[in-house]
């Protein structure tokens, strides 16, 4: 299994230069669904409300069928001619060759030379260690989360805190990235964030969430 962020928001560059440290998979609705549909997680009922007893709680439902585990080392997904070309910019040539040579022929006419999510796991450099998952609902987040998500703290501006995310496709020295719109608080900008590299309204629907906790490990 390998794990993606979010290129053009300045995702995936935070978590490699250690900015990042928090990101929050949304469960699929489904998930939850099929676990108040389940008979089999019915205990008993309890008279005379008519309610049904769960043998687990959603909790302890969705962390038992959570995909990650905590110790586990995710490979992060790059496109291949990132990291051929990141390669020959760093003067690694043969390195560089090497990388190209086990692509295999025409590397270029590949899906994953382009696309992140056609790459082979085992030939990505970069990986993140999962440190720790908690089950929450989406706007559980706290101010301190949301900037470990990844958001930028301007500091304060003519009197007021600013706080954004980037949207250019090179992180590094300020003026690198632009930010089209500063809220006064990392939540208003997280919001913000979500609908953009999501689906439009996963904020305001308040989805539940694994929110993991990693350190970049190479």
């Amino acid at each position: 299994m390998k794990i993606m962020f979010n290129h053009r928001y300045g995702l995936h560059d935070a978590t490699v230069q250690g900015t990042k440290t928090k990101t929050r998979r949304i469960i699929p609705k489904k998930k939850i669904e099929a676990y108040y549909k389940s008979r089999d997680n019915v205990s008993y009922v309890c008279l005379p409300t008519c309610q049904p007893i769960y043998s687990e709680t959603l909790e302890q439902a969705m962390m038992r069928q959570c995909p990650y585990e905590v110790g586990q080392v995710l490979p992060i997904a790059e496109c291949y001619a990132e990291i051929y070309n990141r390669l020959l910019l760093h003067g690694k040539t043969n390195d560089a060759l090497a990388f190209r040579s086990e692509l295999g022929a025409e590397p270029e006419l590949q899906a994953g030379w382009q696309n992140k999510m056609f790459v082979r796991e085992e030939l990505m450099p970069r990986a993140i260690r999962i440190d720790a998952i908690r089950f929450q609902m989406l706007q559980d987040i706290s101010e301190e989360d949301c900037l470990a998500e990844g958001i930028v703290d301007e500091g304060e501006v003519r009197g007021e805190y600013r706080y954004g995310f980037y949207t250019g496709s090179t992180f590094g020295a300020r003026g690198n990235r632009t930010t089209s719109v500063w809220y006064n608080n990392p939540r208003k900008a997280y919001a913000a964030l979500i609908d953009k590299i999501g689906k439009r309204g996963d904020w305001d629907s308040n989805p539940y969430v694994y929110a993991l906790t990693y350190t970049r490990i190479r």
